[in-house]
């Protein structure tokens, strides 16, 4: 459950290695799914600027959103050679120069391959990404801002958390357009 500023509620927060989590906006509101629909699907590049440039617009007023390092969720390889894009590192990429921060190209990897997560229950999406990423290369200590489109259960963040924690990451905050 978030709370105001972002933050995770005390009880997830025990359980998670998210700081909080930033998001946009709610997939329910058309214009946004039909943006990330046409950013992902039919592959309008530019719609994930734009879309980079509102949240990162509503995050410079944010204290938490600063002095980070930008990251992007990676892309499997067979979705990436598809689209031919990896639209969280689009994003990433835009966040961090709309907000000043460095972006870290390609700090994580997938060692896995896995099943699209549409479709899965709670408990299967877990069970798809457990151990399905790896840090790749060195990672600031600090705090990272780990960029994705959609956060459904907040599996895929959550592992990838995970990841950039037990490489040196002090905090992990995750942003993302949407929550469906």
């Amino acid at each position: 459950m978030l709370t105001e500023g972002y933050k995770l509620c005390d009880a997830c927060r025990r359980n998670s290695n998210l700081k909080g989590i930033y998001i946009l906006g709610y997939y329910n509101d058309e214009v946004l799914k039909k943006a990330i629909w046409e950013f992902k699907y039919n592959f309008v590049k530019d719609i994930g600027e734009i879309l980079a440039l509102l949240a990162a617009k509503s995050l410079k007023e944010k204290a938490d959103f600063n002095k980070g390092t930008f990251a992007a969720v990676p892309l499997d390889k067979k979705r990436l050679a598809w689209r031919g894009f990896n639209q969280s590192e689009i994003l990433a990429f835009a966040l961090a120069k709309n907000l000043e921060g460095p972006f870290l190209k390609n700090a994580l990897k997938r060692v896995r391959k896995t099943k699209s997560q549409i479709g899965l229950s709670k408990k299967e999406r877990v069970e798809n990404v457990l151990e399905a990423f790896k840090v790749n290369g060195a990672i600031p200590d600090g705090k990272i801002f780990l960029v994705d489109d959609v956060f459904t259960t907040g599996s895929t963040l959550e592992e990838c958390a995970k990841e950039l924690k037990k490489a040196g990451a002090k905090e992990v905050w995750g942003v993302v357009l949407a929550k469906d």
